[in-house]
């Protein structure tokens, strides 16, 4: 049986942590074990998916705030993600973050929320046009001011000086962490896909380890609307 659980970072057990480790190896290489681990330390909690027990799936995440041009901004944050391919048409884990965001949202809806992520893979940029109705990049979607100011003032936590802000691409390091060859390969086929081909426009340098920034607004109204019905009623 397959299960999600979304449990503080304090709270994985060190079988946990190790096969979480070992997840991230075999779908990604170059993997630093000390900088992975000092990663998933600077979360708030992880989305962790079980099958028969045994961890097949995880994803971290934590919440961060901070006064942009006056006004105070939430951003939540995902950071490494990864599910064994038999489980990856599994829509638990997704929907285990989705409401998470939705609490949070919920929780002080005076304060915008964005979600933040940076892709090297075109399967999470997928989530993008699943989740929401508006967000970056998509086809014709130019950044606004505002969200620029947000991309700028969280650059700090999640990129270490390598941001091409002309693209919004985090440049790969020499022998920096990448995707397997095998996990997410675009080929001719899957380019008919409008998603993945854009993708593949946008961050061209996806074999090599580039990261793909997107950026999109939690509310109600941004939310696709059969997305927003599966998270209020499970």
């Amino acid at each position: 049986m397959l299960t999600s659980e979304t449990i503080g970072v304090e709270a994985v057990s060190p079988a946990d942590r190790l096969s979480m480790l070992e997840l991230m190896c075999a779908h990604y290489e170059h993997v630093d074990v000390a900088q992975f681990y000092e990663d998933l330390d600077s979360k708030d909690c992880v989305i962790i998916l079980r099958h028969e027990d045994a961890v097949c799936g995880f994803s971290t995440q934590v919440l961060l705030t901070k006064t942009v041009s006056g006004h105070k901004v939430r951003v939540h944050f995902s950071g490494d993600t990864v599910i064994e391919k038999a489980h990856r048409n599994s829509f638990l884990l997704p929907l285990a973050w989705g409401r998470m965001m939705l609490a949070e949202l919920h929780a002080d809806p005076t304060v915008p929320l964005y979600w933040l992520l940076t892709s090297k893979g075109y399967k999470t940029y997928r989530y993008l046009s699943v989740f929401f109705r508006d967000y970056f990049p998509q086809p014709g979607r130019v950044l606004a001011t505002r969200e620029r100011q947000v991309l700028d003032a969280f650059a700090g936590h999640w990129v270490n000086g390598r941001l091409d802000r002309e693209f919004w691409i985090v440049r790969a390091a020499a022998n920096g962490q990448r995707l397997r060859a095998g996990v997410a390969d675009i080929s001719d086929a899957k380019l008919k896909n409008p998603d993945v081909a854009y993708f593949d426009k946008m961050n061209s340098g996806h074999a090599k380890g580039d990261e793909l920034v997107c950026l999109a607004r939690v509310s109600d109204e941004n939310l696709n609307p059969f997305i927003l019905k599966r998270l209020v009623n499970p």
